[in-house]
């Protein structure tokens, strides 16, 4: 029985330990609107929640133009100008 119940609480606790896998992708189109209040962006026809760790200020001198965003769980964690 112990045996059991220690394979079930490893189990449980490696579950939760993958949850938050840190997956990220990196989407590339134009950069079409920035929602300084929402903080959002949309880029192409898809709209993505900004991190803390984006600047939205600097974000201004990218709008029209081609960007790479990092993107994971749909919040954008980077933006960049697209070389």
């Amino acid at each position: 029985m112990k045996a059991i119940l220690t394979t079930l609480a490893l189990v449980s606790l490696s579950a939760s330990a993958f949850a938050g896998c840190g997956k990220t992708e990196d989407v590339t189109g134009k950069l079409k609107k920035i929602d300084a209040d929402k903080k959002e962006i949309t880029v192409d026809s898809k709209t993505y929640k900004l991190t803390p760790a984006v600047d939205v200020a600097a974000l201004d001198a990218l709008k029209g133009k081609d960007v790479t965003v990092t993107v994971g769980h749909n919040k954008a964690e980077a933006v960049k100008a697209k070389s």
